[in-house]
């Protein structure tokens, strides 16, 4: 996992040419202005979903790893908090990985950050990550407010196709 802002995330470019595909078009793309939905920058090897949602409670976190993708979680507007832990072979499935939606999920305890607007995180395969949730922990000076308070948050997430599919 990376986190870091859009505009110090250049050293990430090295690392694939389609990662280096994906931030350059977080980096020019006005968000604002697009309607949610699919955004193809590579056909199926790079691609970005425009989110549009309001977070939930931390109560309701779905832990989720991908096979075939990475995922460069981009904020736009908003603040939200994604649950991180890395997948073991002892990490429980509670969703059997569906390959047509490159997608697990899982019993997970982790920590948390909390992204704010030009801030991203990037996941790998063994990432296990819960987005979508309001930030804050009541009582914690560094993360004010209460998990329960929904927050409009304008998201975009760019998938990277990995290794054996085509990707990295």
């Amino acid at each position: 996992m990376i986190l870091d802002t859009l505009a110090k995330a250049a050293p990430y470019r090295c690392l694939s040419p389609l990662l280096a595909a994906g931030l350059d078009y977080l980096a020019r793309t006005d968000f604002t202005k697009l309607d949610p939905g699919r955004y193809d920058i590579d056909a199926d090897r790079v691609y970005a979903l425009v989110q549009r949602y309001t977070t939930k409670p931390r109560a309701q976190a779905k832990w989720e790893a991908h096979r075939k993708y990475l995922d460069i979680q981009y904020i736009v507007t908003g603040r939200e908090s994604i649950g991180h832990a890395l997948l073991t072979p002892a990490t429980q499935v509670t969703t059997p990985y569906d390959a047509q939606k490159d997608v697990a999920f899982f019993a997970a305890e982790g920590h948390w950050l909390t992204l704010g607007p030009g801030q991203l995180a990037i996941f790998a395969p063994h990432d296990i990550h819960a987005p979508t949730l309001a930030p804050g922990i009541p009582g914690d000076a560094a993360n004010p407010g209460d998990p329960g308070d929904p927050g409009e948050v304008l998201k975009v997430v760019v998938k990277v196709a990995v290794s054996g599919a085509g990707g990295l």
